[in-house]
């Protein structure tokens, strides 16, 4: 089944619907910290919050496990985690205030593609 049969056929929220076709077009491909995109120019030119997700940025891992996505949670909480007790450890005041933004910085920019990967394109992220 082709991918905007799939979204169309989804049922959820019109809202999600409109995301998952326009990031659909843009062809991502990989994931991980930083996903990729066949087209690079598509990319770019989607709305800002189809991009970046409002409820990754309000609600960090929670939206995650709400997702149903427990396991790119708990690998955002193990890498804060292990950011912060280095810089404590390190006692590095910038390093510290940088694991609270990357608890925060990693769910709202991979928040709505992680959700397209894992209710479009059926993938349980690495293991």
């Amino acid at each position: 089944m082709e991918e905007k049969e799939k979204i169309e056929a989804l049922v959820i929220v019109p809202s999600w619907k409109e995301k998952f076709l326009a990031i659909a077009e843009t062809k991502p491909i990989g994931g991980g910290w930083a996903p990729e995109f066949g087209d690079k120019a598509k990319y770019k030119a989607l709305p800002f919050w189809t991009k970046y997700s409002v409820y990754g940025l309000l609600f960090s891992i929670f939206f995650y496990l709400s997702k149903g996505m427990w396991k790119k949670a708990i690998l955002i909480v193990v890498a804060y985690t292990i950011v912060q007790q280095v810089a404590i450890s390190l006692d590095s005041v910038p390093l510290f205030f940088g694991s609270i933004i990357l608890g925060v910085l990693i769910p709202t920019i991979n928040g709505n593609i992680d959700y397209y990967r894992k209710v479009v394109l059926g993938e349980d992220f690495w293991w």
